[in-house]
């Protein structure tokens, strides 16, 4: 299955500027980590960073993290104090002591180093409960004059979460985030830098990804920028959105919505929807039946059998009810169908787009 991802600028209104992507806004950061471009802990007056090349592997579970930097010393020789920025941030100082960069190692020259991790201050924002951490992975490189030298790092990471104080009609985006402020701290601009993210292992049918800073090139799995000569100002931030179904046109909003997947070609999802439409449900229990009373309908399906009663007939489903998922799942055309209404799966906008009439103003 193709995937065109759409990479979109993200201020701080989320304002979507190149695919259509649902506005959010007021966003903070719940909990979250992120790695960078390695600095020296005090900015220095003859070491360059010259190439910056970073190669990032992303799945909707987390990041794995590749980063190469050529310095080049254009004064005498000297031993560089370098560290690898881990900034961490969340709801309390509790939460805050779980996150970490995972596996993180380091070579200068091909040669590995050791790396000493030093914690910084957890400084919680004031206006908010939002507890933010600084730490660095420490080494020293020695330079001699006019060498240069190639510095490896590897990690992996956790995603994030960004939420919004405002109702959306999503979960919680998850949120990757690679730092290149601390590049700042290096003698002059660097030279030239190149950041590849690999986003062939998040589940398109289950996300869409808004992207900043602005100038990204989008292929066909990836997202890259490329810099030049340049001071960095913003940060690399990927929020991964949960790509949430379409009922009569608008997206559902409050819905606890189970990811969608596609069994044989048929597509299941959770029934959580039709409650928002005035459906009464009852799940599984003991006759292992699951009952649908919407309008006049009276749907019931039996988990692992493609045959259902729909008002006392029986009626041929495209694929079997099925428990083995939180909470249930059932064929979405096939059940919409039996009720009146219509669903399809649409391949541009790897979206499930649903029509049926909304009787939730009746139970009210």
């Amino acid at each position: 299955m193709t995937r065109n991802w759409s990479a979109v600028l993200l201020t701080a209104m989320f304002i979507a500027s190149l695919c259509r992507v649902p506005l959010l806004a007021d966003d903070s950061a719940m909990s979250g980590i992120g790695g960078g471009v390695v600095a020296p802990m005090v900015s220095h007056p003859s070491v360059r960073m010259v190439n910056e090349t970073v190669t990032i592997r992303l799945t909707d579970k987390g990041a794995t993290v590749h980063c190469e930097f050529l310095f080049r010393n254009e004064g005498s020789k000297r031993t560089v104090q370098m560290g690898f920025p881990e900034n961490t941030w969340a709801s309390g100082e509790a939460s805050i002591r779980s996150l970490s960069l995972s596996g993180f190692r380091s070579w200068v020259d091909g040669k590995p180093v050791k790396c000493v991790r030093k914690q910084g201050k957890a400084v919680e924002e004031s206006h908010s409960s939002v507890v933010k951490s600084e730490s660095w992975y420490v080494k020293e490189v020695p330079f001699g004059p006019g060498q240069t030298r190639t510095v490896v790092d590897e990690y992996s990471t956790h995603l994030g979460y960004a939420v919004t104080t405002m109702t959306t009609p999503y979960e919680t985006p998850l949120n990757f985030t690679y730092i290149l402020r601390t590049g700042r701290n290096w003698k002059g601009p660097i030279g030239k830098a190149r950041i590849t993210v690999d986003v062939s292992g998040v589940h398109a049918d289950h996300y869409e990804l808004d992207c900043r800073p602005a100038g990204s090139v989008v292929g066909k799995h990836t997202i890259s920028w490329t810099f030049a000569n340049f001071e960095p100002k913003d940060d690399i931030s990927i929020n991964l959105i949960p790509r949430f179904p379409k009922l009569n046109g608008k997206m559902i909003e409050n819905c606890d919505w189970s990811p969608l997947t596609h069994v044989n070609g048929v597509t299941m999802t959770g029934v959580s929807f039709l409650w928002k439409l005035g459906a009464d449900i009852e799940y599984p229990e003991k006759h292992g039946i699951l009952v649908i009373k919407y309008d006049s309908h009276v749907l019931r399906l039996t988990p692992g059998s493609k045959t259902a009663d729909l008002d006392g007939s029986k009626i041929k489903l495209q694929a079997a009810a099925s428990t083995g998922y939180y909470p249930v799942q059932i064929p979405t055309a096939s059940v919409v169908r039996a009720l009146g209404g219509r669903a399809q799966y649409s391949q541009k906008q790897h979206r499930l787009l649903i029509w049926l009439k909304d009787h939730s103003q009746r139970k009210r």
